[in-house]
Formats: C-alpha cells, structure tokens, sequence
C-alpha cells in the first residue's frame, strides 16, 4: 500500500511536494523490505568488495549524469539511493541463508528495482531516455512481483501449502 501510494504520488513528479512525498513513501517501503531481508547469520567479507565496487562505479555514473541538475533536491535522492543500496545490500547477504531459488528470485527483483528508480532519476534531473516509461514500469512492476516471489518461496509454510495443494 506504501508503494501504491508512492506511485500515484510520483506520477506527478515535476511538483515538488508530492515527490518528497513519494520518495519518504519510497523509502519506507524499501525499510520494510530491509526488516524483512534482515538475518542473523554471518556473511563472506570477501563477498563485499566486489558488490560495493559495482555500487559506487554505478553511482558514480548517475550523479556525474545528474548532479548539476539536482540543486534542491540533491540531500532527499542522496538519502534515496542510500537506502536502495542498502536493501540491495541486504538482499544481496541473503546468499546463503535463504533457498537458491527464492534468493535469485528476489535478488534479481531487487535490481530490476534499483534500475528502474535509476531510469527515474536519470529521466527527470537529466533527460529523456528511449523507452524510459517501458523501463521505469516494467522495471518497477515485475520487479515488485519478484521481491514478493522470491520472498513467498522462502517460507516453509508455503511449500507446505502448495505440497498440499498439488496432491488435491
């Protein structure tokens, strides 16, 4: 509902209220999705250098794009995208504690995310792209779908369920 919100919101992106709006919006959201990407188990450092490597070299590349452009807005989509990279992070460790396939799977929603929000940013404080809309929507949409997936497959109760469900 918090995305949902966010996304009628955003749709009007040019008026400045209702884009801080949806960006707080946003971010909640992707809060909740931390939490619940969330673990107690330890991770590889050695896993980190290259992940953090490939986050600065593409965040690099979106503010050289939009930094002159950004002026007011410049604190609200630096916090944005830090809280993105977080729950990439987060997705990311998730490695060996959740099952192959619900990690893929929602790994794999969780970039479609980010490159969709990067095709936002990059729309509206740099210019237009080709097939902008289809990428922003398509990315954002099925990437939802697959972050939900990936996080339903985790659960054991729901291969109980459709265990159960495949033998009636």
């Amino acid at each position: 509902m918090i995305f949902f919100i966010g996304d009628i919101l955003i749709i009007d992106h040019l008026n400045k209220v209702k884009f801080i709006i949806s960006l707080i919006l946003f971010v909640v959201g992707k809060l909740i999705y931390i939490f619940k990407f969330t673990h107690k188990e330890d991770f590889s450092n050695k896993r980190l250098l290259p992940f953090l490597v490939v986050c600065f070299l593409f965040v690099a590349f979106l503010y050289n794009l939009i930094f002159v452009n950004l002026k007011g807005y410049f604190i609200p989509v630096t916090l944005y995208f830090f809280i993105s990279l977080v729950m990439t992070l987060f997705a990311y460790l998730r490695k060996d504690v959740a099952s192959n396939k619900s990690y893929y799977t929602v790994l794999s929603g969780v970039v479609l995310f980010v490159f969709s929000e990067a095709t936002m940013v990059i729309k509206t404080f740099y210019g237009d792209i080709l097939f902008q809309d289809f990428i922003v929507m398509f990315g954002y949409g099925f990437g939802q779908y697959l972050i939900i997936l990936g996080l339903m497959i985790d659960k054991p109760n729901y291969v109980e369920n459709s265990e159960l469900i495949s033998k009636i």
